[in-house]
């Protein structure tokens, strides 16, 4: 059985399913999962960055990070929409209880500073100092 598991992310992003899928299967590993960005790590991306076990999430020196409150498209009937609009409203609630776990801070703050009506583009220090990932490693 390895030691851990070291988990490489360059992703633009995706599905906030796929996203969440990947964040039970890191959490519930027996084997610890460390989490490394690299490339572009962008919205569902950096949840699953910050998933990884504390003190073992990082990226290098020349990441680009985004953060940001993350979208839904759908269409159809008024019924539809409103069951979509239920389903956006659970999944707000969950994403911003990942990052109060994974960050330590509060819901307010996260509003503040991550999960803005706009792009927030992070360098890797100030996603240290957010406590989104543990250290930066440097490439040179």
């Amino acid at each position: 059985r390895p030691e851990f598991i070291t988990l490489v992310i360059n992703s633009p992003g995706g599905e906030v399913s796929s996203a969440t899928h990947l964040i039970d299967i890191i959490k519930t590993s027996k084997i610890p999962v460390h989490t490394v960005g690299m490339g572009s790590v962008a919205s569902c991306g950096l949840l699953t960055l910050m998933a990884g076990e504390k003190g073992h999430r990082s990226v290098t020196q020349n990441t680009s990070i985004l953060s940001h409150t993350w979208s839904w498209g759908s269409s159809g009937t008024s019924y539809a929409l409103e069951a979509t609009n239920v389903e956006f409203q659970l999944n707000t609630q969950r994403m911003l209880s990942h990052y109060r776990k994974c960050t330590g801070k509060t819901e307010r703050y996260i509003k503040k500073h991550l999960v803005t009506p706009t792009d927030v583009w992070l360098t890797p220090e100030e996603c240290v100092e957010h406590g989104l990932i543990d250290y930066v490693t440097e490439t040179y």
